[in-house]
């Protein structure tokens, strides 16, 4: 029986390794990174297995299908455990600090490490110190008690964590599947995100171009004591940031850097460690910011893709492939997947009741999760115990992955940094007892390894069983945050640096800041259809190289891919699946209204930078377009009422009466179709190149 149980453990590691590659490039990452980050994933994984296991087999007469004996658990447990919190408390804080330190050497980088580490120990020291006074009073001074105490601290803070993390993901999760079935709910969000989402990327441009010119400022000190750093910095500089931008040679990126003065007293290794931490923090937000604008446009693009393949009722995508032929890609895509998605939707609407139910009513004969586990056993209570705590987990990773947090760390899909990597996994390893044996509670009969070898440590005091009785309940509370949107309005409120990527922005007064749909398509569809555009949608087969010296243009490599780019010139002929598609067809508002590239000359900080913002190229929409928000955005039957009844709280909700409206304004016009009439409420917005938008291009009913 331990096989099976050995191979269960196999599968959530391969699980793991694939989830650790969905955020990061394994090959790339240094092994003092990855090894860990690894283990603190893992850690947190393989209690979907190990909880089930150590249920089944201690409360079954007969040996069940997964089965390990007591010793056995009694070990992995302690393994875990131990290895868990010195991840979490010593190992990883420290790796972090190494990672994020701005010092040229290795063991420069220790000590401070250390330095940064040992503040944050003093502030724990002092929580422990008071959490010993009262075991000291209320169970005497022994070591039993102290290891009870760490214990006990451990999972208090974890357990707050974990509750607000799981009841996020409670709602988040099929809220997100079922929005995510209709194309257009989908396209209308991603058009929305394509302003904020295109300015982020030009203020991490100035801001990296900003802390490049300061290092070239440095470049006649390299003579100096400090001359292996400064090479160091005016080397990673020389490399460019790995993504396209303007220049990423050294008269590309800067220009009248000699106005910049930097006075040689002041280099020092503070000076230069601070703009070595600056300097590491704006490369990954400009990295990071550009994946995010990359994952919009595939994601914008296959949406589109889907919307328009209605008529035709035969599926290309213009960057995806898929073995499907056209006809099955239709079938699949637009008919079949939507379906399975809302399925699945319902499913973990079912899962997230029964949860929320189990968890109000934990320790009682009505707690479902309790019913379940009390009426079966074997194989089909280990399944079920499963399927509960692999959703409680996935609710809680899945809240965790998404949350960014004072701009400085943030998990982006193949992207993430090494700093951010370490951070999420910590906190993810840390939710490892908290999840464990929050599931245990909802179940009367609590008979098993973990309950012993932990249970007491935990329920040690009177104040930390009620703590672990009464809190799960609260679990309400961020729900209902989650519900009505209000995670943004607190962090406006408190001025914290944190967010979850599926909620809006809010400005100063509470009110959602929606980007303009008309605005947004128009910045998507020409980065889809314009290859001369510097934020054109880069195709995984298609290399963008550095640009001249100009740092005006950037090349396509691979010019025998060319073709794969709507709008593109090159000479491969279409492919057998292209001739189901008729050719790109630009609108009124792509390249043939656009100017040429001009980049600007900004005055930041002293420093003359050249520095294109993704509005240039001759394309500034005018203030003409915010009325299509004010007349796309107006929600529809009793919504309106709701919006004066709850102020700023209820415009969250406007997108839920227009769901159903018609949505053929979202429709990109690439593909010939037949000419409708077109309504009498048409909005029409102009440009600063010429162009207006008289066609449905730009409208939005």
């Amino acid at each position: 029986m331990w096989v099976w149980a050995l191979l269960a453990f196999i599968a959530t590691a391969i699980i793991t390794v694939l989830g650790i590659r969905f955020y990061t490039r394994i090959r790339s990452t240094p092994v003092y990174i990855l090894a860990p980050v690894f283990l603190a994933v893992y850690i947190p994984c393989s209690i979907v297995v190990l909880v089930p296991i150590d249920l089944s087999s201690s409360s079954s007469p007969s040996k069940p299908f997964f089965y390990l004996s007591e010793s056995v658990r009694l070990i992995l447990w302690r393994v875990i455990y131990w290895l868990a919190f010195f991840l979490t408390w010593a190992i990883m804080p420290m790796l972090q600090g190494y990672a994020d330190s701005g010092y040229h050497g290795t063991a420069r980088k220790i000590r401070d490490s250390f330095h940064q580490n040992a503040r944050y120990q003093l502030v724990l020291l002092v929580v422990g110190s008071l959490g010993l006074l009262y075991i000291v009073l209320s169970s005497g001074l022994s070591f039993s008690s102290i290891k009870a105490l760490a214990i006990a601290l451990s999972h208090s803070y974890a357990l707050v964590i974990a509750l607000w993390l799981m009841g996020h993901g409670l709602i988040n999760i099929p809220r997100r599947y079922w929005a995510e079935a209709d194309p257009h709910v989908r396209l209308r969000n991603f058009y929305e995100q394509a302003t904020q989402s295109n300015d982020t990327i030009a203020e991490a441009q100035t801001e990296y171009a900003d802390i490049a010119a300061e290092v070239f400022a440095l470049e006649p000190f390299k003579d100096t004591r400090c001359t292996a750093w400064i090479e160091s910095l005016l080397e990673a500089v020389e490399e460019g940031p790995g993504v396209p931008f303007s220049g990423s040679t050294t008269s590309g990126v800067v220009t009248g850097r000699s106005r910049i003065h930097v006075e040689g007293s002041t280099i020092n290794e503070d000076y230069l460690s601070s703009l070595s931490s600056r300097f590491k923090r704006a490369r990954n937000r400009l990295v990071r910011y550009d994946a995010d604008w990359q994952k919009l446009l595939r994601e914008a693009s296959r949406a589109e893709d889907i919307i328009l393949s209605r008529d035709t009722k035969k599926l290309v995508f213009r960057f995806k492939k898929t073995p499907l032929p056209p006809t099955a890609a239709y079938l699949y895509y637009a008919v079949i997947k939507p379906y399975v998605q809302r399925a699945f939707s319902i499913i973990f609407a079912a899962l997230t009741i029964i949860i929320v139910w189990s968890e109000i009513t934990h320790g009682t004969i009505l707690s479902i999760v309790n019913i379940v586990e009390s009426k079966t056993t074997g194989f089909w209570q280990q399944s079920f115990s499963m399927l509960f705590l692999g959703y409680m987990c996935s609710c809680a990773f899945s809240s965790l992955s998404r949350i960014r947090i004072f701009k400085v760390y943030a998990l982006v899909y193949r992207h993430s940094d090494p700093s951010s990597l370490l951070f999420y996994a910590m906190y993810a390893c840390r939710l490892t007892v908290p999840l464990s044996f929050n599931f245990i509670t909802l179940i009367t009969s609590r008979e098993s390894v973990f309950e012993d070898f932990l249970g007491k440590y935990i329920n040690l005091t009177p104040l930390g069983k009620g703590f672990n009785d009464w809190l799960p309940r609260f679990i309400l509370i961020p729900m209902l945050m989650t519900t009505f949107h209000v995670y943004d309005r607190v962090r406006t409120f408190f001025g914290f640096g944190l967010s979850f990527d599926d909620e809006m922005d809010v400005d100063d007064e509470g009110r959602p800041i929606c980007g303009s749909v008309a605005e947004g398509k128009h910045l998507v569809r020409r980065a889809l259809s314009d290859t001369s555009y510097r934020y054109v949608l880069r195709h995984p087969n298609i290399s963008v190289a550095a640009a001249s010296v100009s740092g005006t243009r950037y090349l396509l490599q691979n010019s025998s891919n060319s073709s794969l780019l709507p709008g593109s010139s090159g000479g491969s002929t279409r492919s057998s699946e292209d001739h189901d598609r008729p050719d790109y067809r630009p609108s009124r508002t792509s390249l043939s209204h656009v100017g040429p590239v001009l980049p600007r000359q900004l005055q930041l900080g002293g420093r003359s930078i050249n520095r294109t913002r993704l509005g240039d190229h001759g394309y500034e929409p005018t203030e003409e377009i915010s009325a299509i928000t004010a007349d796309d955005e107006e929600p529809a039957n009793g919504v309106s009422k709701i919006k004066s009844f709850f102020s700023g709280l209820g415009e969250r909700f406007k997108g839920i009466g227009r769901n159903n409206t018609d949505n053929e304004g979202l429709l990109p016009r690439w593909q010939e179709q037949q000419p409708q009439q077109r309504p009498e409420s048409t909005t029409t917005s102009t440009y600063r190149d010429g162009s207006d938008s008289d066609d449905e291009d730009l409208t939005v009913l």
